[in-house]
């Protein structure tokens, strides 16, 4: 074991010091306090012990592995802050209903879909209906004719919402008017329902669902470990997972099976409320000290709850999804057991009400790091309370070019100033989470990078970038998905920079998307990745 070094200024008595990995001829965007760039590294045991100019690492340090970058640019592994990363997983196998541009096309692909899986549910979805032409919600009449003898349950693209055919609407007990709390089974004008569930009404459906075996989740993180290994991604926030996926992702870390790190939100509910009171999984790659709970739904299936209507559709504001006594419950309880408390916000009245909540209980300057997610719609004065109580904003960059063709739609012109201000909420504690919401979005953060900094879409449109003042810079962005994102998890001593002491999570890029031209960026590609010092991706 390599003593660490913080000063490569070294004798004679240093040099050859034997580590297990040199990495030399490179850009390295340290991001540490002084954002150095520096051009080697060595790295022992997983961990960094000297960072340094060229001659300097070679001269002090020997390796039997030794990595010529070839003046490649190398950042520390990049941080989603928030995915739905076992979830992303299943999706593997399921229905993909992304690229349909019409319900006719999902029909088809659903039908050619039910031949080659004869038996079991149908699942899958990601279909939005505002990509389409009609951009009604489709109803399941057709559906039914396509598939009448076996359930189909499809996910609307930001899952929260769906459309169910009839026979599993029957198991789910749904056969007229249901009401849900926090959700909506809709009816056509003959008291039939359509399929269409908002929100919480899907639980009503999903439950009926098989559990997944313990393979196929396992599975399921394979897949999704080695996407995010591709897409340089070497940890991820899980937002929102039950007790026994929680028992899983930790024995195959901790066994060596995943390699990636997690660290996982809890769901609210009994059993994580009993998981909770045990106390805290804090480990080197996975860690459980957080809850999750949703206060509203989606702008896109306009379940997002608004303090007005909505600009095009008057009669509905969306829905808060629990009383408030239940976010009042949970927020003392995560204060009691010292637990980071994160909450689904999309509209302006969720926000406000979680916002007030959150600042009751906290009273003022603290570092519970308690997190709005995606903190989507802000008005009035409610932007102020992110700084007045530390409150810290966790979003998704891409959100907002995937949503500009009818944002606006939803809001009208005076709410739409205050949406996906992501500039504007990194002002109120100098810090923002940054991710993709995966599988609602692609997991490739170069989407997440190229958002951010320019609010376009990868067809490079608007050509000014929409709403271009609320963009951060490259270097915010660059933290925002690197350091700040590890702070978000408690993790900024061990990860989210290279710096002496903390561990060897890195890539190598084929360009510098810190330098180089706007239309390149999206070019860039991962060439390898790192954990701990060893090698999960090469290209």
């Amino acid at each position: 074991m390599v003593l660490w070094v913080t000063s490569l200024a070294v004798s004679c008595s240093y040099q050859d010091m034997e580590v297990d990995l040199i990495v030399h001829n490179a850009r390295i965007y340290t991001v540490d306090g002084a954002a150095r760039v520096v051009e080697a590294m060595a790295v022992d045991s997983g961990r960094l012990v000297a960072l340094g100019a060229e001659r300097e690492i070679l001269n002090a340090y020997t390796a039997d592995q030794m990595v010529n970058a070839e003046g490649r640019a190398i950042y520390p592994g990049f941080i989603d802050s928030h995915t739905h990363f076992i979830e992303y997983g299943l999706r593997a196998s399921a229905l993909d209903l992304s690229t349909a541009t019409s319900w006719d096309e999902c029909l088809q692909m659903i039908a050619e879909y039910r031949d080659t899986h004869p038996t079991g549910w149908i699942l899958g979805g990601s279909w939005d209906q505002n990509n389409w032409q009609d951009k009604t919600f489709p109803d399941n009449a057709a559906l039914d004719s396509i598939v009448p003898d076996r359930p189909v349950l499809l996910n609307r693209v930001d899952l929260h919402a769906a459309i169910a055919n009839t026979n599993a609407l029957e198991l789910a007990g749904i056969r007229g008017a249901t009401r849900v709390r926090g959700g909506e089974v809709q009816l056509d004008d003959e008291g039939r329902p359509t399929g269409i569930l908002i929100d919480r009404a899907v639980d009503l459906v999903s439950r009926s669902i098989p559990v997944p075996e313990e393979e196929q989740l396992k599975e399921a993180i394979r897949v999704a470990e080695q996407d995010c290994f591709e897409y340089g991604l070497t940890a991820v926030v899980e937002a929102g997972l039950d007790t026994n996926k929680i028992s899983i992702l930790d024995r195959m870390s901790s066994s060596g099976e995943s390699k990636i790190r997690v660290y996982a939100m809890l769901e609210a509910s009994y059993e994580g409320l009993s998981f909770m009171k045990k106390g805290k999984i804090l480990k080197d790659r996975f860690s459980v000290r957080s809850i999750k709970i949703f206060s509203d739904g989606a702008l896109g299936s306009r379940g997002a709850a608004l303090k007005r209507h909505y600009h095009d559709h008057p009669e509905g504001k969306g829905t808060i999804l629990h009383q408030p006594v239940f976010f009042r419950q949970w927020a003392a309880l995560c204060d009691l057991y010292d637990f980071q408390l994160n909450t689904h916000c999309i509209g302006d009245r969720a926000s406000q009400l979680l916002l007030a909540i959150y600042g009751d209980q906290l009273e003022g300057t603290n570092d519970k790091r308690w997190r709005i997610e995606h903190a989507q719609v802000i008005t009035g004065k409610d932007m102020q309370k992110f700084g007045r109580f530390n409150i810290l904003p966790s979003v998704q960059p891409t959100h907002a070019v995937s949503d500009m063709p009818w944002a606006e739609d939803r809001l009208g012109p005076e709410r739409i100033t205050g949406a996906y201000a992501n500039r504007t909420l990194l002002e109120q504690n100098g810090i923002i989470f940054l991710g993709t919401d995966f599988p609602v979005e692609s997991p490739d953060p170069l989407r997440t990078f190229y958002a951010a900094v320019y609010r376009k879409n990868e067809q490079g449109e608007p050509s000014d970038g929409w709403y271009p003042e609320e963009a951060l810079s490259r270097e915010q962005t660059l933290m925002g998905m690197t350091i700040w994102g590890a702070i978000g998890m408690f993790w900024e001593d061990r990860i989210g920079s290279l710096e002496v002491g903390k561990e060897a999570d890195f890539i190598i890029m084929d360009r510098d998307i810190m330098t180089c031209p706007e239309e390149d960026i999206m070019k860039a590609k991962v060439q390898k990745t790192y954990v701990h010092g060893e090698e999960v991706f090469s290209r």
